[in-house]
């Protein structure tokens, strides 16, 4: 089993939950969601926090954001997030090669435009390079012209 998902499953244990009673929208529910995915957010991407609970990237960005006002205003959230941080420090060091890795789309057009932009200069430069030997040929003979006509 992924360490991640055995994480998940202890934190809920120790809270006294099991992870099919913690999918619903009750706010208790949703504080304990969203201090995992948190505490999990430096090892993982957000897409595999959310594939640990079977929710959207999206839901993971939403609890990042309600991050600091649950921190703030709940009497709960801090102990789950607290929980939650222990739980995820005993991993094992070597648990992000069994999370599912994505390359994030916009890396990756951003590479591929960087890619065209290297061979648009590189065909700038051959083309550079063309123009200094001609203007190069050209002075010359114009230099061996003019010496020739000053003797």
């Amino acid at each position: 089993m992924n360490p991640l998902i055995e994480a998940r499953n202890k934190y809920l244990e120790k809270l006294g939950f099991t992870y099919d009673k913690v999918t619903s929208r009750k706010r208790d529910h949703v504080l304990i969601r969203y201090a995992f995915m948190n505490a999990s957010r430096g090892i993982m991407t957000i897409e595999a926090t959310g594939k640990i609970w079977d929710k959207d990237h999206a839901t993971v960005i939403h609890a990042a954001k309600m991050h600091p006002v649950n921190s703030k205003f709940s009497k709960e959230y801090p102990y789950y997030y607290k929980l939650a941080e222990r739980e995820i420090n005993q991993l094992p060091t070597v648990v992000l090669p069994e999370v599912s890795y994505k390359p994030d789309r916009a890396l990756v057009v951003e590479n591929r435009k960087l890619k065209e932009k290297i061979a648009s200069l590189t065909t700038e430069i051959d083309h550079l390079e063309h123009l200094v030997e001609f203007y190069q040929t050209k002075l010359s003979d114009m230099t061996a012209r003019y010496e020739k006509s000053i003797r």
